[in-house]
Formats: C-alpha cells, structure tokens, sequence
C-alpha cells in the first residue's frame, strides 16, 4: 500500500507538471498571433487603411504617444495611442473585460470609438463595466466601446508596456487628409513562406515599400510546442530503457544458465523478446499517431544537428527584435514553460529510479 501511495504521488506530480505547462504554452500561442510583424516606430511603409482595404490576412496598427481624460474628473493621463484595423484584437489574442472590438462600420464612417484597459478604467471611471463613456483624447471626444484584460497570467506588468495602451478606431485629429503610416504590420502567413516572399507579396498588393525590423512569431509559437514535446519525449525515455534492461537481464541470464528446462528457455526468451521488441513498437505506434509538421524535421535526416542548431538560432533572433510588446511576451512564458518541462523531467525520473531501485534493488539502471 505504501508502494501505490509513493506511485500515485509522483504521478501526480509529474501530471500536474505537465499539465501547467501546456497550459502555459496554450496561453502563449492564444496571445501570439501566427504572423510575421513588420515594426518601425517611424513607419513600415503601409497606412493601416491599406492594410484594412488591400491586404487579406493582415492587421496593422498607428502609435502614436497622446494624452486621455475623463471631463467630469479633469484629470490627463499619458496613453499609448494606437489607431488599428479591425481585426488587430483577434490577431493579438485581446480579452475583454466588457465590450468588445469596434466594427468595420465605425471605420467606414470615421466614427470615434476607443477601447481601453481595464486598469486605465478603474483609475479613471472607478468601473471596469462602463460602456458607453466618452473620453477626451487629444481634443476630440470617443465613445469607449470595449474594455480589455491589460494584464495575463503568468505575465508582469512590463509586457503592457510603459505606458496604457488604448486602441482607436480612427487616428486622433482625423480630418480627411491620407492615414499615417502604420507602425505595425502583422501578415498570416503558411509555414513555408519566406520572409522575403511575405514582403513581396505585401509590398505588390499595398502598393508600398515595406521597411522597418521583421520578427517572425511562428518560429516562437513552434519552440514553446518543440519544447512541451520534449518534455514527453524526455519522461517516456526512463521507461522505455527500463524496459530494455529487463529484456537484456533475460537475455543475459539466458545464455549463462546451463542447466535449463525447454519450458525456462521458452519463458526467458519471451521475456527477453518482450523486453527488448516491446518499447521498439511502442516508439513505432507512437510515431504513427503523432504525426510531425516536415518543417519540425530536417528535410535530409533526422539526426542533422547543424539543421537544430541553425534553428536555435534562427529562433533567438527572432525572439531578440521588436516589437517590444511580443519581445516581453515570449521572454516570460518561454521560462515559465522549460521551468515546468525541467520539473516534469525530474519529477518522472526520480519516480522511475525509485522504483527501479524498489522492485530489482540494484545500483545501476543499465
């Protein structure tokens, strides 16, 4: 009974490990789109009404720095204003508290509407609820239309960045002249588009020159997934060897045994072919049903570790050039989500050599 109880404890420790951390890396993959973000605080060449008109499966946003109040209160406060397309917040992952995302009416028509966090409404209108509120934003009045969760689980406070981040649906000062230039780009792409078929086929249907830092999110959202199957793949290794020494003991006490009965042979040699063809099928059944995207595998053969490494790195570039807000995003949950790998690894083998050690009372696994 003891025995189960130390069982059941490590399993459930080893579960609860990896359960936290695909729910880290399920957070993380909701909050990041699968896109490549073009990014320049200066411009990247296209107006977010470009974007809205002439690109698909594209979002794009204007920042600019200004100020918001609530009249009744006569109180400014410095915000991040970001005039955006009207499929920016599904392509950020934004959660609402109230409200939501203003509609492609609100755009045709030029009418002002704002979005704000929850936290900037509770300091400035003591409610995270109040729809329907008109603000003061750069001299002209917007009608708060939703009110987002500012701040994610697992996330600090410096991923919203310095300032509060309030998205509208026009640019402030609007008055019929041609739209900035947006800030920010963000293109869905497939897995095999290159960078630079991306920006021709942008720049082709936008009728502008792209420019300005790229980071490429897809190769971020894989890590984290590469990273979780790691984990599995790391756990089930210790019982898989186990179960290959049992076959090899077999074998070996096999042929050093003289006197044998057939009936001990043929007992011994099912053991030793149990042990040592069972985890061989069990990795082929796996492979089966876990089927791999081609671009997580190297195109030649699987053990080409110059094609890892060159993805490491490729990664690390990535992850190290803006967006600011996706740098700070990735730089927490990639952590939070090895964190919770390395403790699933330990957790599984420390169970599985305690029970090595339990059941054959030896010092060595192999």
């Amino acid at each position: 009974m003891e025995l189960k109880k130390r069982i059941g404890v490590w399993l459930a420790a080893a579960l609860f490990c990896f359960a936290m951390q695909c729910k880290a890396v399920w957070d993380m993959r909701s909050a990041m789109p699968e896109a490549v973000v073009f990014s320049s605080s200066s411009g990247v060449g296209v107006s977010v009404q470009q974007a809205e008109t002439a690109l698909d499966r594209a979002a794009a946003a204007e920042e600019q720095t200004g100020t918001i109040a609530f009249p009744p209160l006569k109180q400014e406060k410095a915000v991040r204003l970001i005039a955006a397309t009207i499929n920016y917040a599904a392509a950020v992952g934004m959660r609402f508290c109230a409200g939501g995302w203003f509609g492609p009416d609100a755009v045709l028509q030029h009418r002002a509407f704002a979005i704000i966090p929850d936290t900037l409404a509770l300091e400035l209108l003591g409610n995270d609820q109040a729809i329907g509120t008109e603000l003061l934003i750069q001299g002209e009045y917007y009608r708060v239309c939703g009110i987002y969760r500012a701040d994610r689980r697992f996330l600090p406070r410096a991923c919203a960045g310095e300032l509060p981040r309030v998205y509208l649906s026009r640019s402030p000062g609007w008055d019929g002249a041609e739209e900035m230039l947006a800030t920010e780009l963000l293109l869905w792409s497939e897995e095999q588009s290159t960078l630079e078929q991306l920006r021709e086929t942008a720049q082709s249907a936008a009728g502008g020159m792209l420019s300005g830092s790229v980071q490429d999110l897809r190769c971020v959202r894989q890590f984290a997934c590469q990273l979780c199957l790691f984990t599995i793949i790391g756990a089930g290794v210790w019982p898989l060897l186990r179960w290959a020494n049992q076959g090899m003991e077999a074998l070996i006490g096999l042929l050093r045994q003289e006197d044998k009965t057939p009936r001990d042979a043929m007992l011994q040699i099912g053991c030793a072919l149990w042990g040592l063809a069972a985890p061989l099928v069990t990795v082929w059944g796996l492979s089966c049903l876990v089927q791999l995207p081609q671009s997580w595998l190297p195109p030649e053969q699987i053990f080409d570790w110059k094609w890892y490494l060159e993805r490491i790195l490729i990664f690390y570039q990535a992850l190290f050039s803006g967006p600011q807000q996706y740098q700070a995003l990735t730089g927490c949950y990639l952590p939070l989500i090895a964190a919770w790998g390395a403790a699933a690894l330990l957790c599984c083998l420390v169970m599985e050599q305690w029970l090595f050690y339990a059941f054959a009372g030896k010092r060595n696994m192999l």
